[in-house]
């Protein structure tokens, strides 16, 4: 029996944000490739009875740990490395590795790499960076969005991915990036989703339904913020078209705003997707890869988005390559009642996601050829 280490500063349960989607995504990967998942949370967002239930149905062993360490900054350009962890995480690993002897390790965010430094050296192990977090707040700030969540320089992000075995980045110009910062070898892995595409929606017809779904972060506030006023300097657009805006964001609707409607949170991505004739995404950041543009594929839907939306995963639509969302919404104007237009759309996402994955799933097979190679060197080195 092979068992994988994960450690996460973020919970896999509830699926409402799209890390926790992709640290749950990327569990599940492995155990359908014949690993134990033990999950350790290091509990940043705390810890609800529900979280804990969910979690220790979905893994082999879950494990929590209580941060005991404030989060505070210690270096003027930036946070320092360690500054979101404390050595109880690298405690209660070192104490962990006394029952099981794990064949790969996956240490979730760059801050919480101090987990990497005590990991037995017979064991693989990578850090999935998830973003870039080497000088973040300028590229945040340069968007207009205030960063509020971990940041570092360069040299101290290439500082904690120096001290894993390999690095794993999440989109492929992101790892052009990481590789320059640190001496390990970089793969990328996006996120990998099952085909699920779904069929049109009955009755479609003008005025036809947008869907926006995401949670309540402030890149997603902003976001929301420009698509409003994108509408509403071109009122005309709720003649051909309303909005319906799910997750988290959805209370951040203006009460009364003519054209979209709030539904809040739904415990099934489907259950806003049967409601609806396309998905947008008028995203204003350009790092990471965002997880609801990869779900809105993964499900064939007709979807619109901004360039910064699409960041990761190769496009060649003029759909998928939108300036802002002014531009946006322009299109939507100019080509939502062109015949056969949501068709045309639907047939890009597809094909789109097809290729997509195969990618994903090559570089995750070979992030595992990696790991059992390691194992095989470190045998005969003994």
């Amino acid at each position: 029996m092979m068992h994988a280490l994960i450690v996460s500063p973020i919970p896999s349960d509830p699926i409402d944000q799209g890390n926790a989607a992709r640290i749950g995504r990327f569990c599940e990967m492995l155990q359908y490739r014949g690993y134990q998942v033990h999950f350790v949370y290091y509990g940043m967002e705390g810890l609800t009875e529900h979280q804990r239930t969910a979690m220790m149905r979905r893994w082999d062993s879950f494990h929590y740990v209580q941060p005991r360490t404030d989060k505070r900054q210690t270096r003027a350009d930036g946070f320092g490395l360690d500054d979101y962890c404390g050595e109880e995480l690298a405690a209660y690993l070192v104490n962990l590795q006394e029952l099981w002897t794990f064949d790969i390790c996956i240490v979730n965010y760059i801050w919480a790499s101090l987990a990497a430094t005590v990991i037995r050296r017979q064991t693989f192990c990578a850090i999935d960076t998830h973003d870039l977090f080497g000088g973040r707040h300028q590229v945040l700030q340069a968007e207009g969005v205030a960063p509020t969540w971990f940041y570092c320089s360069p040299a101290e992000e290439g500082r904690g991915l120096d001290r894993a075995d390999c690095v794993i980045a999440i989109q492929d110009e992101e790892a052009k990036i990481l590789a320059e910062r640190t001496a390990r070898p970089v793969i990328t892995i996006g996120h990998i989703l099952p085909q699920n595409f779904l069929p049109a929606r009955n009755g479609a017809a003008a005025p036809f339904i947008a869907g926006y779904m995401a949670s309540d972060n402030p890149s997603n506030r902003r976001s929301l913020e420009n698509l409003i006023e994108a509408v509403e300097a071109r009122p005309t657009i709720l003649e051909k078209l309303r909005f319906l805006i799910a997750g988290r964001i959805a209370h951040r609707i203006p009460h009364g705003k003519a054209g979209f409607t709030a539904i809040g949170f739904v415990l099934s991505r489907q259950n806003l997707y049967r409601q609806v004739d396309l998905l947008i995404n008028p995203n204003v950041s350009g790092t990471g890869l965002k997880i609801k543009t990869v779900e809105a594929l993964s499900h064939g839907m007709p979807f619109v988005t901004t360039r910064a939306g699409m960041c990761g995963i190769p496009s060649e639509s003029s759909a998928h390559d939108t300036a802002d969302a002014y531009a946006l919404v322009d299109y939507l104007d100019r080509y939502i009642n062109e015949p056969n237009s949501l068709a045309k759309m639907r047939h890009e996402s597809a094909v789109i996601f097809d290729a997509y994955t195969s990618n994903q799933i090559a570089e995750f097979d070979r992030l595992l050829s990696m790991a059992r190679s390691h194992k095989t060197r470190e045998k005969t080195a003994a």
